[in-house]
């Protein structure tokens, strides 16, 4: 309904690719990356190995654009009468097509106006190249050196109807796009914008080690390291506007990323394969070729690899913006984290006016054992004991262009009990950040600065961790929970002194009697 009108008014409709008709669920009409191709003629699924002659009638499994976008979203209409149409196009990097589609514009039209947003995306460097970095090929073939019993060495491959490579599972997309130039032209309105982003090829000098990077064939599937955090992320952001007949640059954003851990951080895994070998040696003493068996059964010897799975995180951030004075205003954001836990631990940001502003984490595994019964210390030692990682200290600074103090804005300062917060202190004075006592423990106990104050207690949790009393600045406020709904509140009372009933919630709301609530 609209603006109170009663009426239904019309549904959205949705139109998609189907000019024919789509295939069976297996079959073998497919590209190497899994894509209708429209080959029905097929007459299995195993594509030619490249570089080989064999004599086999192989599948026909090339890429057919007339094909790829069957069943894909063509319009949508609004129940106002707008529409909004979708153009795809084949996915493509430098030399060939790739499969899969990737949006090449969208056009939203007003039905009232009749006036339209144009959406372009062009895939391509600021050059005109092609920017599509195509990350692993399918591949659909073993080859190895066999030597079976008292014979000499072949040269053999062994044909599989899927890819080698994890195309999906593994590394996401097959393809990245390093850039991608977005146009948005309307009504009075023309922006154009230049993407930059991140794959795993690109990222510098995070890159992981190449030997970790081959060819490997593998059984069942190739141990490759997952690349997934790197594919895909923006690092570079560019606007501008058109005015005058040109366009002219009015902002830009550049990011940069770090790993955590720089690739150190791994498992060793066994595995009865040959993960990590571009070509294998397989000696099996008469028992037969373990390729030609059905399903692969190999006896070698166990080979350990290692399994990386890296968090790529963001570790600073410019920005630049053009006011209507063309005056630029530049801002400027750092973090850094702690390698060992991935916790984040100082943010830096300089503002338009060249204020620095600061803020600092600490955590309840930053606190070393202490023998102390201290009941914060205690609960410092259980939290590192059950591998939990809780905020203790949060201080919040800013230096002001030109000076030499860092001066504390804020700070917030919280203790435990049982892995739930128990008090907050905040930081009310300001004062450098060199005079601040901050907070520490010993074997005598637990340590903050005086200008600390108490802000909250929470006196109790009900069953679901939710509090159900606080004492805030000396008043006491209590609440009865829904499940995790705030069903009501009271101020300067008990949580036993007080319940509520609702016509929704199905808890009894604190009230005491027998039965279940109807």
């Amino acid at each position: 309904y609209l603006n109170g009108d009663t009426t239904a008014m019309p549904a959205y409709k949705f139109d998609y690719n189907i000019s024919q008709s789509l295939p069976a669920r297996f079959s073998y009409a497919q590209d190497v990356y899994g894509y209708y191709n429209g080959k029905t003629t097929n007459t299995s699924i195993y594509p030619a190995p490249q570089g080989y002659s064999v004599s086999y009638t192989f599948s026909d499994r090339s890429i057919d654009t007339n094909y790829t976008r069957l069943g894909t979203l063509k319009q949508v209409k609004y129940p106002t009468g707008g529409t909004l149409n979708i153009e795809t196009e084949n996915n493509r990097d430098a030399v060939e097509l790739v499969g899969g589609l990737r949006i090449k514009r969208i056009i939203n039209t007003d039905s009232v106006t009749g006036k339209q947003l144009v959406t372009e995306y062009k895939y391509q460097f600021e050059n005109g190249a092609p920017s599509g970095a195509l990350l692993y090929k399918p591949k659909f073939y073993y080859d190895y050196t066999y030597m079976g019993c008292g014979t000499s060495e072949e040269s053999r491959i062994k044909v599989v109807g899927s890819s080698i490579h994890p195309l999906s599972a593994n590394q996401g997309s097959a393809i990245s796009y390093d850039e991608v130039e977005k146009s948005e032209i309307g009504d009075s309105y023309n922006l154009k914008s230049r993407h930059s982003f991140v794959n795993y090829l690109n990222v510098g000098a995070e890159t992981p080690n190449s030997a970790h990077l081959g060819d490997p064939n593998g059984v069942p599937f190739p141990k490759m390291t997952n690349l997934n955090n790197y594919n895909g992320i923006e690092y570079s952001t560019k606007v501008y506007q058109y005015k005058n007949g040109q366009y002219y640059k009015i902002n830009e954003t550049q990011k940069d990323y770090k790993t955590l851990n720089q690739f150190q951080k791994y498992i060793w895994n066994v595995q009865a394969a040959w993960g990590g070998f571009t070509h294998a040696f397989i000696y099996d003493a008469c028992n037969g070729n373990p390729y030609n068996w059905d399903p692969m059964f190999p006896r070698p010897l166990i080979n350990p690899y290692k399994f990386f799975s890296e968090t790529l995180v963001e570790n600073s951030t410019t920005s630049e913006t053009k006011d209507d004075n063309n005056n630029t205003l530049t801002q400027f954001a750092r973090k850094e984290y702690d390698h060992t836990n991935g916790n984040l631990k100082k943010t830096i940001t300089v503002n338009s006016k060249g204020d620095t502003l600061r803020t600092y984490y600490k955590y309840s595994c930053d606190y070393p054992w202490t023998s102390s019964t201290n009941p914060v210390n205690v609960e410092l030692v259980y939290l590192a004991e059950q591998n939990i990682i809780l905020p203790v200290e949060i201080i919040s600074t800013i230096q002001k262009a030109g000076s030499a103090t860092e001066t504390v804005r804020q700070g917030q300062l919280y203790t435990y009990t049982n892995g739930r917060v128990k008090k907050l202190y905040q930081f009310t004075k300001e004062i450098a950040l060199a005079g601040m006592l901050q907070s520490y423990v010993n074997n005598s106990g637990f340590y903050y600065d005086a200008n600390y104050q108490q802000e909250e207690e929470i006196n109790t949790y009900n069953s679901d961790n939710n509090p159900v009393e606080i004492t805030s600045r000396a008043q006491k406020k209590s609440f009865i929970w829904d499940k995790n709904n705030i069903m009501a509140s009271a101020a300067d009372a008990s949580y036993t002194d007080i319940a509520a009933t609702s016509f929704e919630p199905d808890a009894k709301g604190n009230w005491s009697y027998s039965g279940t609530p109807v």
